[in-house]
């Protein structure tokens, strides 16, 4: 008997939906890459370390994840970031125990959506104190630089401007 795709009922079966095992064709199956959500510190969840997936398996499992990554990676391009050191005076509303921290990065800018992404999951809307530095890596003959960036969340007031 020989194995059809699951979903369009094609014989040229491929690969396997990750989570249910459907088998797939070149054109039914989803492809997630391994860098699609870098930005969320921790482990995956583990349906979401496969590579292939079938259409309702993508749509019941990846999507929701995807589209509260995506969200929360908007948020975090709003959030307001405030050096240590710069003499600028804001209210503070809330502010978290603990400063979190990002090591390893590729770059600065890099360095700073990492740290307001998490600041964004957290529900705060502003990084203050942040330090950023950069170590230099030498490699036989090549430089390369890693970053890292230290700062507390924070909930500031915003003054809105109409």
């Amino acid at each position: 008997m020989e194995k059809l795709c699951a979903n369009c009922r094609s014989l040229r079966v491929e690969s396997a939906c990750g989570i249910c095992a459907a088998p797939l064709c070149r054109k039914c199956r989803i492809f997630l890459e391994e860098d699609a959500f870098e930005l969320a510190e921790g482990p995956r969840p583990a349906e979401l370390k496969h590579s292939y997936y079938c259409g309702s398996c993508y749509d019941e499992k990846v999507e929701p994840f995807k589209t509260e990554y995506e969200a929360t990676l908007e948020q975090a391009k709003a959030v307001n970031v405030i050096y240590a050191g710069s003499k600028s005076h804001i209210r503070i509303i809330r502010k978290a125990i603990r400063a979190i921290e990002i090591k390893g990065s590729r770059d600065r800018d890099e360095t700073i959506l990492k740290l307001a992404f998490q600041a964004a999951r957290a529900g705060y809307n502003s990084l203050i104190d942040v330090e950023i530095s950069s170590q230099k890596l030498r490699n036989q003959g090549w430089q390369t630089s890693t970053w890292t960036g230290r700062g507390i969340p924070a909930e500031i007031l915003v003054r809105q401007e109409f």
